[in-house]
This record gives structure tokens, sequence and C-alpha cells, in this order.
């Protein structure tokens, strides 16, 4: 596998400053969404308020009002769709790889390419978003990347990479809460700007647990067939 295949980033489609219309929403839900998450992009979500939202999607104060409760609801309402495009772009940088260990390493560059557009755009800056993603409310937003992880993982046992006893779940999250962190927390041992540093860093940590287990039972049934 080229270095160069991994290391291939996208501009995370959420940042981009082109309006995007919602799927299953009524347009002018569609239109309130969408300036808010370029909004937010644009000026940071703390310089926003509601009555800017609706200049901006070219409604009145009270359409807002219609379909949000409030600025707290209409802010969750964007950490949704940001959830939603970071899933979609996680997904098809990691089905261009066929072994779990580059998958991951592809997951790892998507979200560390958001941390820094998010960070660059101070996307969500206010004290309630901060509280949102750090406290129970946010498992709505875990549940979703461990899910993507889970199929992937149900893939890797079905190949023969990971042992055949793996709590595919449990892993799938663990597996999620590492990713999340090698985006929040600069590398130590190795260059995370370097995907074949990171991609090593994973495989030699990260996923030959994974694996151990089902490895050394294999050797084990082999040697016992050899002996009969």
């Amino acid at each position: 596998m080229s270095n160069k295949k991994l290391a291939e980033r996208q501009q995370p489609r959420f940042f981009d400053l082109e309006p995007i219309t919602f799927e299953n929403r009524s347009e002018i839900e569609s239109q309130i969404l969408d300036a808010a998450r370029r909004g937010f992009v644009k000026y940071g979500s703390s310089r926003m308020s509601v009555r800017d939202i609706a200049d901006l999607a070219g409604v009145s104060r009270g359409s807002v009002y219609k379909y949000f409760d409030d600025r707290d609801s209409l802010t969750s309402a964007v950490l949704g769709i940001a959830v939603e495009c970071l899933i979609e772009d996680m997904d098809q940088a990691m089905i261009r790889f066929s072994t779990i260990d580059d998958q991951v390493v592809a997951a790892v560059l998507i979200v560390q390419s958001w941390r820094k557009a998010e960070r660059d755009a101070q996307l969500f800056a206010l004290s309630y978003e901060a509280t949102l993603l750090t406290t129970q409310e946010s498992v709505r937003f875990l549940g979703p990347m461990v899910s993507l992880m889970e199929r992937y993982l149900v893939e890797a046992c079905e190949r023969g990479e990971v042992r055949l006893d793996l709590n595919v779940s449990s892993a799938a999250e663990w597996i999620i809460r590492i990713v999340v962190s090698l985006s929040e927390i600069p590398g130590y041992t190795f260059n995370d700007d370097r995907p074949d540093e990171t991609r090593q860093f994973i495989q030699n940590h990260l996923l030959n647990g994974l694996g151990e287990r089902y490895q050394s039972q294999s050797k084990s049934k082999s040697r016992m067939s050899k002996a009969r």
C-alpha cells in the first residue's frame, strides 16, 4: 500500500461554504440549517445569533423558531449534521482499503482533518457545545461512529485479520475512542503528520491485540494437527 494513497486528505464537505441541501427536511428547514452551518464555519458559532442565521438563510426569525425551539436546539441539529457528514467522509475513506489497519488509519486521517478545520473555524466555541460533546449527550454522536467501525470489524473477522471471538461492539468503541484521541493529542513517539508512522503505530499497538488470541489459537491448532 502506497503512503501517497494513505496520505491523501480531503477538505471535509461540511466546512465548504457552498450551499448544501439536506434530505428528509423541508426546503425552509434545510435553508436554515445550511445557513447556520455556513455561518458557524465562516464566523464561529459564538458570533452567530438567531437573527444572523435567519438573515443568512433569507427567512424571518419566526421561521427559525417554527422549526427550532431555541438557539441551542438549532446548534444541536447542526452538530448532528456534522456527525452525519463526518461518518460519510470516514466511510468513503475507509472503503478504499482492504485491511483493517489501513482502514483505521484512514479514519484517523479523516478525523484529524475535521479537527483541524473545526479549530481553524472555531466552529463550536460556546460552553453549551463544549458541554454537549463531553457529557452523556455525546453518546448520540459516538454511536454512529461505533456502528461504522463495527461493520469494518465484522469484515475483518471474516478475512481472518482479527480473532473470531472478538466482542465487535466493545472493540469498535475502543478503536473509535483511540481514533478520536489520536486526532486530539499529537504523537510523542511517532510523527502523526506522517500517515506511514501513524499506520505503524496503530498496527503495533492497537490492532495486534485484536488478533493475538486468534493467531495464538490457530498456531496451537496447527501444532496439534501436525502432532497427529
